[in-house]
């Protein structure tokens, strides 16, 4: 998602206080007149008009009021929900195996073992592992130390003829020194794939893994190829093709033919160790030094989750870009995540170890990384099913703003309106962070870009609002402590360029994360460079640049995603566009993802823009086809306008030629979107137009009461953690005080380690809630990738239920 400043997202380079006070609910206030943010006065700027559910909720809630009041947690193609749950790396291998006293070979990927005592062990993948005579001379399946029983172990060579990593000097080959021989596949893993498959065809993978294991320097074409049913739905095939690629370490690859039929076969050994961006990592300069010993780690790549609050990922990616003196091609992740919110979301990190990234967390202010795994692979944006949201509303009142005295009427409503959600969905709106919170929206700026306006898109760029500067120059007028700093220093830092022609002062003067701004102002300042301006666009950085145009196709998405609501409702018609098949496509593969998560469709072009790794494609439905129940409105599709997609073939179509000509939508032919620029020449997407929640639309929700104003009502991970730390160093002062015969009180406010908690933890239980206190509705859905929850909760609440909270500065925790 967007951050609330579009001029700070997707900039690595942006700027973090660390010196900044941490903002928790006791250190930071609500201002005492705060603002709220009518998004329906705001929405239908950019196409966001319609409801399907037009009957009022009859309520009305407030939406972040604090930035605790929305968690979001992100979601594997496994169903696993991403939570931060060790902030330690994990356990160092202080002892090397002795090779003559050792059984050689052996490298197995296993949980990290409870701390007890073992009696005969070893370190295998910085894990203790339990060997006993029958498992080492018999390959019986190890266990760790805890004995964990739910691992599906694959026998794997341990033979006095093998070498261990440690006796094993590298091969000249690289392609011999492939990664560590797994030995086990999780049971999550098994039933996983067994949900794929079904259990026969699971024991022939696994056995093909087995013998790719044990012959690791055999031709892939020598093992069988494992042949499965066809399987037709496309999201289901792109999510087995990932979690084939994450179980089996990159060693099985995965294809589809025209039919939907999948083969699995061994991947070819220069797949073993292509890096992220597809290239072969066997270069002499990626030849790892002994000493780190990736292949025992588990992979190249370590991977981790983030925690956030009150900050936009490229913000953080940034900060720990810095710390690690490394670029941005060396951290990855699957999408960015609100900024006013808690998050928690996986990276991956290149060639570093996990003791590297967990030093960061010394300097890391509202956010923390933790939960270390070393894999050989990276992620990739798109590499998740969703999101998981847990969202607070609070100060919950009537319409006309009277307390809730029927608590009950309020549970029952609200019971019956998600019980209608979850079958009927909601218009597939792209929200109102795609298109900025500043004085000139993105997608203004991007329909300048499309249109060929580039001094207009540096002026829109590079604008302020009066009001802003008056309170930078005359700091005690009334309402200037209503401005954040950083806006009047720019605000102050674009005047002495733009009227003073002070450019080096302004640079100078300049936040860090006003980093298209400063690209603007660095360009045009050079010699004969004053009129450039498309030179100075390109100077912004490129994730930026395409935001801009990205935002002003969302524009058109929306207003022609209302129009067809406004024509012909949840009824499917001829015309109507749904993706093909690959069937229909003739073996053609999905394609790649944007930074939002949205499919990016692929064509063969010189543009730098466009790839060749597969498209994603769209046909009209016959009228037979639209008549005949086989497809629902949540099959239908809306194309980003782009030179390689199509328009539906009704109405609609006709609907983007008009509005796209309008001086609203910039003048442009969707037919015509090619341009000389590639930052502007665009391809397109397409995007489903409704939508509804995972799990079959299911919602949970609770009605509580609250005493104080700015109660915290959940606990975030970073909450958890640090009650848990603080009872384990209670109960550790306990049992030291018992052993020295002394008693101990309570209020101990550090972990076993001594380390001082980390954050503000939650707030204590609040007291029992007088009849007349604050009302909040606390909902948990999971919503799939690019989907936005403030465009689900518009639906669910309908007209006026939910009113956004806007602070003066970063507002309460």
């Amino acid at each position: 998602m967007a951050s609330s400043s579009p001029h700070e997202a997707y900039e690595p380079g942006a700027a973090m206080d660390m010196d900044a006070p941490l903002a928790n609910s006791d250190s930071v206030h609500a201002s005492t007149s705060p603002a709220t943010d009518h998004r329906e006065d705001k929405e239908p700027s950019v196409g966001i008009t319609e409801f399907i559910n037009l009957n009022p909720f009859g309520y009305n809630c407030t939406l972040k009021k604090r930035y605790t009041d929305f968690l979001v947690n992100e979601i594997l193609f496994s169903g696993e929900v991403i939570h931060l749950t060790d902030l330690r790396p994990p356990l160092k291998n202080p002892l090397k195996p002795n090779p003559e006293s050792k059984p050689k070979g052996i490298l197995l990927e296993v949980p990290r073992p409870e701390l007890g005592t073992i009696k005969d062990k070893r370190q295998v993948n910085n894990v203790d592992v339990v060997l006993n005579k029958d498992q080492v001379n018999n390959s019986l399946p190890l266990k760790t130390a805890s004995g964990p029983e739910n691992s599906v172990h694959i026998p794997v060579d341990v033979s006095n003829n093998a070498k261990s990593p440690e006796a094993r000097p590298p091969s000249e080959h690289p392609e011999e020194n492939i990664g560590p021989a797994t030995g086990e596949i999780s049971q999550a893993d098994h039933d996983l794939l067994e949900s794929y498959f079904g259990k026969g065809h699971v024991v022939a993978i696994t056995d093909l893994y087995s013998k790719i294991l044990k012959t690791p320097n055999a031709k892939a074409s020598s093992f069988p190829v494992v042949k499965v049913p066809p399987i037709t739905d496309r999201k289901l095939r792109t999510q087995i093709h990932q979690e084939m690629r994450r179980i089996f370490q990159s060693k099985i690859e995965t294809s589809t033919d025209s039919e939907g039929q999948m083969s699995i076969a061994c991947a070819g050994k220069g797949q073993w160790h292509r890096n992220n961006d597809g290239k072969s990592g066997n270069s002499a300069r990626n030849q790892l030094p002994a000493k780190m010993q990736w292949q025992e780690r588990g992979g190249e790549y370590l991977h981790f989750s983030l925690y956030k609050e009150n900050k936009d990922t490229m913000e953080v990616m940034g900060f720990i870009q810095r710390q690690l003196s490394t670029t941005p091609r060396n951290l990855q992740f699957a999408g960015t995540k609100d900024r006013r919110a808690v998050t928690v979301q996986r990276m991956s990190a290149y060639h570093f170890t996990a003791d590297r990234l967990a030093g960061i967390n010394r300097t890391l202010r509202n956010a923390k990384i933790g939960d270390y795994k070393y894999l050989p692979y990276g992620l990739r944006l798109g590499d998740l099913l969703g999101n998981e949201f847990v969202i607070t509303l609070r100060d919950c009142t009537t319409i006309s703003g009277e307390p809730i005295q029927n608590v009950e009427h309020l549970t029952s409503l609200l019971s019956d309106r998600i019980a209608s959600f979850s079958k009927s969905g909601f218009i597939n709106y792209y929200g109102l962070q795609r298109f900025g919170s500043f004085t000139t929206r993105t997608d203004t700026v991007g329909k300048l870009m499309l249109k060929g306006d580039y001094q207009g898109a540096c002026d829109a760029l590079t604008s302020y609002a009066p009001e802003v500067l008056d309170a930078a120059l005359s700091p005690n007028q009334q309402g200037s402590n209503k401005i954040s700093e950083e806006d009047k220093i720019r605000a102050r830092a674009l005047f002495a360029w733009k009227v003073r022609g002070r450019a080096q002062q302004a640079l100078r003067d300049l936040p860090r994360k006003f980093s298209a701004e400063g690209a603007i102002m660095l360009h045009l300042s050079k010699p004969r460079m004053g009129n450039d301006y498309i030179g100075a666009l390109d100077h912004i950085p490129r994730a930026l640049r395409l935001m801009y145009v990205h935002a002003h196709q969302s524009r058109i998405f929306n207003e022609a995603a209302s129009e067809r609501w406004r024509l012909y409702g949840a009824n499917v018609v001829e015309g109507d566009l749904v993706i093909m098949t690959d069937a229909e496509k003739n073996g053609t593969t999905p394609g790649d993802v944007d930074e939002q998560g949205e499919v990016v469709i692929h064509a063969n072009s010189e543009s730098a823009e466009v790839g060749d790794s597969g498209f994603e494609r769209a046909r009209p439905l016959s009228a037979e086809e639209a008549a005949s129940g086989k497809y629902s409105i949540f099959d239908i599709v809306l194309p980003s306008p782009g030179y390689d997609v199509i328009y539906p073939a009704n109405t609609i179509g006709k609907f983007y030629e008009t509005f796209m000509a309008s001086e609203e939508g910039g003048g442009l032919d969707p037919h015509d979107m090619r341009r000389s620029w590639k930052t502007v020449s665009l391809s397109g997407n397409y995007r489903h137009v409704f939508a509804r929640p995972l799990k079959d639309g299911k919602i949970d929700f609770q009605v509580v009461k609250y005493a104080g104003e700015l109660d915290q009502l959940v606990e975030t991970d970073l909450d958890r953690l640090n009650k848990a730390k603080q009872e384990q160093a209670k109960e550790n002062a306990k049992r030291e005080a018992e052993k020295a015969g002394i008693t101990t009180g309570e209020g101990i406010k550090a972990d076993e380690r001594g380390e001082p908690l980390i954050m503000g933890g939650a707030s204590e239980e609040p007291a029992p809630a007088p009849e007349n206190s604050n009302v909040a509705i606390i909902l948990t859905l999971q919503l799939g990738s690019s989907q936005y929850a403030t465009m689900a909760l518009r639906e669910l609440l309908g007209p006026k239920g939910v009113t956004t909270h806007k602070h003066d500065y970063a507002g309460p925790r």
